[in-house]
Parts: structure tokens; C-alpha cells; sequence
């Protein structure tokens, strides 16, 4: 005798945006536990007369409370930046509105640099971005 689980049940009309909803809270609330306010710069590429590129900044985003999560040393993966490999030191979380994007950087009190090298795909409910940091370049 063959003994099947019960099918799934149904998801009741608006359950998806109740989750939804759950997650950007538990986001919000984890955030909170342990907050950063960040004035992140964003960057634009830009032709040079000589046929190359440069990035220029852009004017600074409004300040956004955020959450660094550093990365342990067997988790920190390797991305390839302008033909230099460097390695991720954070992860960058913000809620689900967020204005994160790639080459955003900022300087922290000691005048560190650190920049966005690449944005986790988005899940609805948070914004991720990987970030490393470039000392006092």
C-alpha cells in the first residue's frame, strides 16, 4: 500500500503579499538591530575625449539607515574589478526601497573607502549589495 502525503492546500487570496509584507518588516526590524546611516555617492560612466572612460560622482544620496554584515574569510567570494580581483568584505543590506546601486561608495569615519561592486538580484523585500573596502584610496 502506497500512502500519499496530502496535496498542498490552496494559498488564500492575498497570502503572497502578506508574506511579502512579513519579510520586509523582519528586514526592517533586523536592520535595526544593528544600524549604519550611510550617505552613499553614486557614480556615472562618462567618455573621455580620448575615446576612454572615466566615472564622475554624482551628487550624494539622502543619508539611509543600513546594516554592514561582514563576511567570514571562507565566505568572502572574488569579483573582478577593472581587471584586478578583489575580494567582497560586506554585504550591504537595506529595506526593500532602498537606493543602492553599483559603484555607490562612501567613506567612513576614518576615512576609509568603500564601494559597491556588485547588487544581489532583487528579492521584493530587501536590497543587497556586495561591497569592498579600498582602505584610504
Amino acid at each position: 500500500m502506497i500512502i500519499l502525503p496530502d496535496p498542498p492546500p490552496e494559498m488564500p487570496p492575498g497570502f503572497i503579499n502578506l508574506e511579502l509584507a512579513a519579510k520586509r518588516d523582519q528586514t526592517v526590524w533586523f536592520i535595526a538591530a544593528n544600524p549604519v546611516w550611510l550617505t552613499l555617492t553614486p557614480v556615472q560612466k562618462q567618455r573621455t575625449s580620448g575615446g576612454g572612460s572615466t566615472y564622475i560622482n554624482l551628487p550624494p544620496r539622502p543619508p539611509q539607515k543600513l546594516r554592514l554584515i561582514s563576511m567570514s574569510a571562507s565566505q568572502k567570494p572574488t569579483l573582478t574589478d577593472n581587471g584586478i580581483e578583489r575580494e567582497i568584505d560586506l554585504t550591504l543590506l537595506g529595506p526593500w526601497d532602498a537606493q543602492i546601486d553599483l559603484g555607490d561608495w562612501w567613506r567612513d569615519g576614518e576615512g576609509l573607502f568603500y564601494e559597491v561592486l556588485e547588487m544581489v538580484p532583487f528579492n521584493g523585500y530587501e536590497v543587497r549589495a556586495l561591497v569592498v573596502k579600498k582602505g584610504h584610496g
